[in-house]
Protein backbone atom coordinates (compact mmCIF):
# COMPACT_ATOMS: atom_id res chain seq x y z
CA UNK A 1 0.00 0.00 0.00
CA UNK A 2 1.43 3.28 -0.90
CA UNK A 3 0.64 6.08 1.26
CA UNK A 4 2.37 9.40 1.66
CA UNK A 5 3.57 11.07 4.95
CA UNK A 6 1.54 14.07 4.15
CA UNK A 7 -1.01 12.02 5.16
CA UNK A 8 -3.68 12.07 2.19
CA UNK A 9 -3.66 10.80 5.75
CA UNK A 10 -4.92 7.16 7.05
CA UNK A 11 -6.12 6.80 3.25
CA UNK A 12 -4.00 3.41 2.60
CA UNK A 13 -3.38 1.74 -0.64
CA UNK A 14 -1.23 -1.60 -1.15
CA UNK A 15 0.93 -3.89 -2.23
CA UNK A 16 -0.44 -6.96 -1.68
CA UNK A 17 -0.67 -10.49 -3.44
CA UNK A 18 -3.81 -12.12 -4.46
CA UNK A 19 -4.15 -14.84 -1.28
CA UNK A 20 -4.03 -12.23 1.16
CA UNK A 21 -5.58 -13.05 5.25
CA UNK A 22 -3.16 -15.66 6.71
CA UNK A 23 -0.15 -16.11 4.40
CA UNK A 24 -1.91 -19.27 2.44
CA UNK A 25 -0.78 -19.36 -0.81
CA UNK A 26 -2.83 -20.36 -3.65
CA UNK A 27 -0.97 -23.08 -5.77
CA UNK A 28 1.51 -21.68 -8.56
CA UNK A 29 1.41 -18.48 -6.96
CA UNK A 30 4.16 -16.26 -5.91
CA UNK A 31 4.18 -14.47 -2.27
CA UNK A 32 5.85 -11.72 -0.99
CA UNK A 33 8.14 -12.09 1.66
CA UNK A 34 10.55 -10.48 4.03
CA UNK A 35 13.29 -10.47 1.48
CA UNK A 36 10.63 -8.09 -0.48
CA UNK A 37 10.19 -6.06 2.07
CA UNK A 38 13.54 -5.03 2.59
CA UNK A 39 14.59 -4.70 -1.30
CA UNK A 40 10.95 -2.45 -0.97
CA UNK A 41 12.71 -0.58 2.13
CA UNK A 42 15.92 0.36 -0.65
CA UNK A 43 13.35 1.99 -3.05
CA UNK A 44 13.83 5.21 -3.98
CA UNK A 45 11.64 7.84 -2.08
CA UNK A 46 10.41 4.86 -0.03
CA UNK A 47 10.15 6.26 3.46
CA UNK A 48 8.59 3.94 5.71
CA UNK A 49 7.16 0.15 5.15
CA UNK A 50 5.81 -2.28 6.90
CA UNK A 51 4.29 -5.90 6.31
CA UNK A 52 0.62 -6.53 7.20
CA UNK A 53 -0.61 -10.06 8.36
CA UNK A 54 -3.81 -10.73 9.98
CA UNK A 55 -5.72 -13.49 11.39
CA UNK A 56 -8.88 -13.74 13.48
CA UNK A 57 -9.22 -15.06 17.01
CA UNK A 58 -11.88 -15.28 19.83
CA UNK A 59 -11.40 -14.69 23.33
CA UNK A 60 -13.34 -14.63 26.45
CA UNK A 61 -13.58 -11.78 28.41
CA UNK A 62 -13.92 -11.16 31.71
CA UNK A 63 -17.60 -11.10 31.44
CA UNK A 64 -17.69 -14.49 29.93
CA UNK A 65 -18.65 -12.85 26.58
CA UNK A 66 -16.40 -13.70 23.70
CA UNK A 67 -14.95 -11.04 21.17
CA UNK A 68 -13.25 -11.25 17.77
CA UNK A 69 -9.99 -10.45 17.70
CA UNK A 70 -7.54 -9.31 14.63
CA UNK A 71 -4.29 -10.70 15.42
CA UNK A 72 -1.74 -7.92 13.23
CA UNK A 73 1.28 -8.71 12.10
CA UNK A 74 3.60 -5.37 11.49
CA UNK A 75 7.07 -3.81 12.12
CA UNK A 76 7.69 -1.27 14.49
CA UNK A 77 7.47 1.02 11.87
CA UNK A 78 3.43 0.73 11.76
CA UNK A 79 3.19 3.02 15.06
CA UNK A 80 4.59 6.25 13.38
CA UNK A 81 2.92 5.58 9.86
CA UNK A 82 -0.34 5.45 11.31
CA UNK A 83 0.37 7.75 14.38
CA UNK A 84 -1.18 5.35 16.77
CA UNK A 85 -1.89 7.05 20.00
CA UNK A 86 -1.56 5.38 23.53
CA UNK A 87 -3.35 5.14 27.02
CA UNK A 88 -0.34 3.46 28.55
CA UNK A 89 2.74 1.66 27.32
CA UNK A 90 4.08 1.92 23.79
CA UNK A 91 4.66 0.07 20.71
CA UNK A 92 6.95 -2.85 20.70
CA UNK A 93 10.50 -2.16 20.01
CA UNK A 94 13.22 -3.44 17.30
CA UNK A 95 14.67 -5.18 20.10
CA UNK A 96 11.26 -7.34 20.15
CA UNK A 97 10.88 -7.54 16.80
CA UNK A 98 14.45 -8.55 16.18
CA UNK A 99 13.79 -11.26 18.67
CA UNK A 100 10.32 -12.60 17.35
CA UNK A 101 8.98 -11.91 20.95
CA UNK A 102 5.96 -12.66 21.89
CA UNK A 103 4.81 -9.03 22.69
CA UNK A 104 0.94 -6.77 21.96
CA UNK A 105 -0.15 -3.98 21.63
CA UNK A 106 -4.32 -4.07 22.27
CA UNK A 107 -6.76 -1.66 22.13
CA UNK A 108 -8.00 -0.13 25.09
CA UNK A 109 -11.50 -1.89 24.50
CA UNK A 110 -10.08 -5.26 24.80
CA UNK A 111 -8.08 -4.26 28.07
CA UNK A 112 -11.17 -2.84 29.66
CA UNK A 113 -12.81 -6.42 28.88
CA UNK A 114 -9.93 -8.87 30.02
CA UNK A 115 -9.11 -7.10 33.04
CA UNK A 116 -10.84 -5.00 36.09
CA UNK A 117 -9.53 -1.98 34.55
CA UNK A 118 -7.53 -0.94 31.38
CA UNK A 119 -4.75 0.41 33.27
CA UNK A 120 -4.02 -3.16 34.79
CA UNK A 121 -3.53 -4.45 31.65
CA UNK A 122 -0.44 -3.22 30.91
CA UNK A 123 2.24 -5.80 31.45
CA UNK A 124 0.25 -8.74 31.80
CA UNK A 125 0.25 -11.81 29.74
CA UNK A 126 -2.86 -12.65 27.59
CA UNK A 127 -3.27 -16.25 25.57
CA UNK A 128 -3.89 -15.51 21.31
CA UNK A 129 -3.97 -17.95 19.13
CA UNK A 130 -2.56 -20.46 22.26
CA UNK A 131 0.23 -18.20 22.43
CA UNK A 132 0.87 -16.12 25.48
CA UNK A 133 1.57 -12.79 24.63
CA UNK A 134 3.02 -9.65 27.33
CA UNK A 135 1.42 -6.39 26.72
CA UNK A 136 3.41 -3.80 25.81
CA UNK A 137 1.06 -0.78 25.13
CA UNK A 138 -2.62 0.13 25.02
CA UNK A 139 -4.11 2.25 22.60
CA UNK A 140 -5.74 5.26 23.34
CA UNK A 141 -9.66 5.37 24.72
CA UNK A 142 -12.19 5.28 21.43
CA UNK A 143 -15.21 7.70 21.77
CA UNK A 144 -17.83 5.15 22.73
CA UNK A 145 -20.46 6.87 19.64
CA UNK A 146 -18.07 6.48 17.14
CA UNK A 147 -17.50 2.59 17.17
CA UNK A 148 -21.30 1.45 18.49
CA UNK A 149 -22.94 -0.93 16.23
CA UNK A 150 -19.89 -3.10 15.59
CA UNK A 151 -16.88 -1.02 15.77
CA UNK A 152 -13.79 -1.74 17.00
CA UNK A 153 -14.00 0.30 20.10
CA UNK A 154 -15.61 0.16 23.42
CA UNK A 155 -19.00 -1.70 22.53
CA UNK A 156 -17.42 -2.68 19.18
CA UNK A 157 -17.55 -6.65 18.33
CA UNK A 158 -14.18 -6.58 17.35
CA UNK A 159 -10.67 -5.36 18.81
CA UNK A 160 -7.08 -5.63 17.23
CA UNK A 161 -3.96 -7.05 18.83
CA UNK A 162 -0.40 -5.85 17.08
CA UNK A 163 2.21 -7.91 17.30
CA UNK A 164 5.99 -8.12 15.63
CA UNK A 165 5.61 -9.57 11.87
CA UNK A 166 8.20 -11.75 13.26
CA UNK A 167 6.68 -13.67 15.89
CA UNK A 168 3.72 -13.52 13.69
CA UNK A 169 5.38 -15.50 10.98
CA UNK A 170 6.96 -17.53 13.12
CA UNK A 171 4.33 -18.80 15.63
CA UNK A 172 1.74 -19.52 12.17
CA UNK A 173 4.84 -21.23 10.54
CA UNK A 174 5.01 -18.91 7.67
CA UNK A 175 7.27 -17.09 5.10
CA UNK A 176 5.22 -15.60 3.62
CA UNK A 177 3.86 -11.74 3.86
CA UNK A 178 -0.15 -10.89 2.81
CA UNK A 179 0.87 -7.29 2.05
CA UNK A 180 3.12 -4.46 2.64
CA UNK A 181 2.51 -0.92 3.71
CA UNK A 182 4.58 1.46 2.58
CA UNK A 183 4.79 5.60 2.59
CA UNK A 184 6.56 7.86 0.25
CA UNK A 185 8.28 10.33 1.04
CA UNK A 186 6.21 12.79 -0.64
CA UNK A 187 2.69 13.25 -2.93
CA UNK A 188 5.16 14.21 -5.62
CA UNK A 189 6.82 10.74 -5.84
CA UNK A 190 3.90 8.44 -5.01
CA UNK A 191 3.78 7.46 -8.59
CA UNK A 192 7.19 7.06 -9.38
CA UNK A 193 7.17 4.89 -6.31
CA UNK A 194 4.40 2.66 -7.38
CA UNK A 195 6.28 1.68 -10.64
CA UNK A 196 10.06 1.42 -9.00
CA UNK A 197 8.18 -0.94 -6.12
CA UNK A 198 6.55 -3.31 -8.40
CA UNK A 199 9.55 -3.28 -10.90
CA UNK A 200 10.87 -4.46 -7.51
CA UNK A 201 8.62 -6.83 -6.82
CA UNK A 202 8.92 -8.46 -10.17
CA UNK A 203 12.59 -8.89 -10.62
CA UNK A 204 12.72 -10.64 -7.29
CA UNK A 205 10.14 -12.98 -8.39
CA UNK A 206 10.82 -13.47 -11.84
CA UNK A 207 7.40 -12.73 -12.96
CA UNK A 208 6.41 -9.30 -15.46
CA UNK A 209 3.37 -7.13 -15.41
CA UNK A 210 1.28 -10.16 -17.05
CA UNK A 211 2.12 -13.05 -15.11
CA UNK A 212 2.80 -11.34 -11.92
CA UNK A 213 0.13 -11.96 -9.00
CA UNK A 214 0.91 -8.66 -6.96
CA UNK A 215 -1.49 -5.23 -7.48
CA UNK A 216 -0.66 -2.16 -6.09
CA UNK A 217 -2.98 0.76 -5.09
CA UNK A 218 -2.62 3.82 -3.43
CA UNK A 219 -4.76 6.50 -1.31
CA UNK A 220 -5.80 7.91 -4.83
CA UNK A 221 -6.94 4.99 -6.48
CA UNK A 222 -8.89 3.91 -3.10
CA UNK A 223 -10.74 7.29 -3.49
CA UNK A 224 -11.71 6.68 -7.02
CA UNK A 225 -13.29 3.57 -6.47
CA UNK A 226 -15.02 5.19 -4.11
CA UNK A 227 -16.73 7.79 -6.09
CA UNK A 228 -16.77 5.20 -8.49
CA UNK A 229 -19.24 3.64 -5.84
CA UNK A 230 -20.85 6.87 -4.67
CA UNK A 231 -21.62 7.87 -8.28
CA UNK A 232 -23.76 3.96 -9.13
CA UNK A 233 -25.44 4.46 -5.56
CA UNK A 234 -25.98 8.26 -6.38
CA UNK A 235 -27.87 6.65 -10.00
CA UNK A 236 -29.85 4.13 -8.38
CA UNK A 237 -30.98 6.45 -5.30
CA UNK A 238 -32.36 9.01 -7.80
CA UNK A 239 -34.04 5.94 -10.00
CA UNK A 240 -35.67 4.35 -6.74
CA UNK A 241 -36.56 8.34 -5.99
CA UNK A 242 -38.37 8.84 -8.98
CA UNK A 243 -39.93 4.90 -8.61
CA UNK A 244 -40.91 6.21 -4.91
CA UNK A 245 -42.68 9.71 -6.14
CA UNK A 246 -44.38 7.51 -9.24
CA UNK A 247 -45.94 5.35 -7.02
CA UNK A 248 -46.86 7.83 -4.34
CA UNK A 249 -48.29 10.45 -6.86
CA UNK A 250 -50.69 7.15 -8.17
CA UNK A 251 -51.73 6.81 -4.64
CA UNK A 252 -52.46 10.65 -4.33
CA UNK A 253 -54.41 10.08 -7.56
CA UNK A 254 -56.94 7.75 -6.40
CA UNK A 255 -57.21 9.10 -3.11
CA UNK A 256 -58.36 12.38 -5.28
CA UNK A 257 -60.44 10.38 -7.38
CA UNK A 258 -62.46 8.56 -4.48
CA UNK A 259 -62.79 12.29 -2.76
CA UNK A 260 -64.29 13.54 -6.19
CA UNK A 261 -66.60 10.49 -5.79
CA UNK A 262 -67.72 10.48 -2.55
CA UNK A 263 -68.25 14.50 -2.98
CA UNK A 264 -70.52 14.67 -6.14
CA UNK A 265 -73.41 15.80 -4.62
CA UNK A 266 -70.98 18.98 -2.96
CA UNK A 267 -69.79 19.20 -6.78
CA UNK A 268 -73.27 19.00 -8.26
CA UNK A 269 -75.08 21.40 -5.57
CA UNK A 270 -71.96 24.17 -6.44
CA UNK A 271 -72.72 24.15 -9.91
CA UNK A 272 -76.44 24.74 -9.61
CA UNK A 273 -75.62 28.00 -7.49
CA UNK A 274 -73.26 29.35 -9.84
CA UNK A 275 -69.38 27.82 -9.45
CA UNK A 276 -67.61 27.16 -12.68
CA UNK A 277 -65.54 24.71 -14.29
CA UNK A 278 -62.36 26.47 -13.16
CA UNK A 279 -63.62 26.71 -9.67
CA UNK A 280 -63.97 22.73 -9.42
CA UNK A 281 -60.77 22.52 -10.77
CA UNK A 282 -58.72 24.78 -8.22
CA UNK A 283 -60.70 23.47 -5.31
CA UNK A 284 -59.28 20.31 -5.94
CA UNK A 285 -55.76 21.00 -7.29
CA UNK A 286 -55.48 22.90 -3.82
CA UNK A 287 -57.09 20.08 -1.93
CA UNK A 288 -53.75 17.90 -3.71
CA UNK A 289 -51.46 20.18 -3.44
CA UNK A 290 -52.01 20.75 0.59
CA UNK A 291 -52.06 16.73 0.87
CA UNK A 292 -48.90 16.50 -1.22
CA UNK A 293 -47.27 19.42 0.10
CA UNK A 294 -48.24 18.48 3.88
CA UNK A 295 -46.85 14.82 2.83
CA UNK A 296 -43.85 16.29 1.96
CA UNK A 297 -43.18 18.49 4.62
CA UNK A 298 -43.45 15.25 7.29
CA UNK A 299 -41.29 13.37 5.11
CA UNK A 300 -38.56 15.99 5.35
CA UNK A 301 -38.85 15.73 9.16
CA UNK A 302 -38.46 12.45 9.19
CA UNK A 303 -35.29 12.32 6.30
CA UNK A 304 -33.42 15.27 8.64
CA UNK A 305 -33.87 13.13 11.81
CA UNK A 306 -32.82 9.58 10.37
CA UNK A 307 -29.76 11.50 8.44
CA UNK A 308 -28.57 13.02 12.08
CA UNK A 309 -29.06 9.79 13.33
CA UNK A 310 -27.32 7.09 11.04
CA UNK A 311 -24.59 9.75 10.47
CA UNK A 312 -24.00 9.36 14.34
CA UNK A 313 -24.37 5.19 13.75
CA UNK A 314 -21.64 5.24 10.95
CA UNK A 315 -19.57 7.69 12.32
CA UNK A 316 -15.96 5.76 11.91
CA UNK A 317 -12.50 5.75 13.27
CA UNK A 318 -10.07 7.42 10.57
CA UNK A 319 -8.42 3.93 9.89
CA UNK A 320 -8.44 1.68 13.45
CA UNK A 321 -7.85 1.57 16.67
CA UNK A 322 -5.90 4.18 18.36
CA UNK A 323 -6.15 6.81 15.60
CA UNK A 324 -8.38 8.76 16.97
CA UNK A 325 -12.09 9.64 15.32
CA UNK A 326 -13.70 10.84 12.06
CA UNK A 327 -17.07 12.07 12.87
CA UNK A 328 -19.91 11.89 9.75
CA UNK A 329 -21.71 14.52 9.45
CA UNK A 330 -25.24 15.01 7.80
CA UNK A 331 -25.54 17.41 5.50
CA UNK A 332 -28.99 18.98 4.44
CA UNK A 333 -29.19 22.45 2.85
CA UNK A 334 -32.11 25.10 2.65
CA UNK A 335 -31.64 24.64 -1.40
CA UNK A 336 -31.98 20.45 -1.15
CA UNK A 337 -35.39 21.53 1.30
CA UNK A 338 -36.86 23.67 -0.94
CA UNK A 339 -36.59 21.19 -3.80
CA UNK A 340 -38.28 18.47 -1.78
CA UNK A 341 -40.72 20.75 -1.14
CA UNK A 342 -41.45 21.84 -4.56
CA UNK A 343 -41.28 18.99 -5.92
CA UNK A 344 -44.04 17.50 -3.62
CA UNK A 345 -46.48 20.47 -4.74
CA UNK A 346 -45.24 19.36 -8.27
CA UNK A 347 -46.65 15.95 -7.80
CA UNK A 348 -49.67 17.46 -6.11
CA UNK A 349 -50.53 19.53 -9.60
CA UNK A 350 -49.67 16.60 -11.79
CA UNK A 351 -51.43 13.38 -9.90
CA UNK A 352 -54.74 15.87 -8.68
CA UNK A 353 -54.76 17.35 -12.19
CA UNK A 354 -56.80 14.67 -13.75
CA UNK A 355 -59.20 14.43 -10.92
CA UNK A 356 -60.32 17.96 -10.52
CA UNK A 357 -61.07 17.92 -14.38
CA UNK A 358 -62.89 15.13 -13.54
CA UNK A 359 -64.73 17.11 -11.27
CA UNK A 360 -65.10 19.84 -12.69
CA UNK A 361 -67.10 18.17 -15.74
CA UNK A 362 -69.34 16.51 -13.86
CA UNK A 363 -73.09 17.04 -14.97
CA UNK A 364 -74.52 18.87 -11.75
CA UNK A 365 -78.09 17.26 -12.44
CA UNK A 366 -76.79 13.79 -12.43
CA UNK A 367 -75.15 15.13 -9.09
CA UNK A 368 -77.50 15.92 -7.31
CA UNK A 369 -79.34 13.11 -7.77
CA UNK A 370 -76.00 10.85 -7.09
CA UNK A 371 -76.61 8.56 -3.95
Amino acid sequence: MLKSPQRQKKALGGIRDAVGGNGQVEEGSESLTVADLDAILKTDHVSSASPLATSQVQIELLDLTSKRVSITGVSTAYSDMEELEFSSGGFFTQANQDASEATVVIDYALAEGLFATAEEAQGQVITLAETEYTIVGILAEQDEEVTQGGGRGPGGQQSTAYVPYTNYLLTNEIDNIASIVLEADSTDTVEEVSEAVLETVYESHGVDDETADVTISTAADALETISGISAAQSKSDKFIGWIVLLVGGIGIMNIMLVTVSERTREIGLRKAVGAKGRHIVSQFLTESILLTGMGGAVGLLGAVGLSKKVADIFSIQASGPGRGATETVAIIDSSTIMIALGVSVFAGVIFGLYPAIKASKKDPVESLRYE
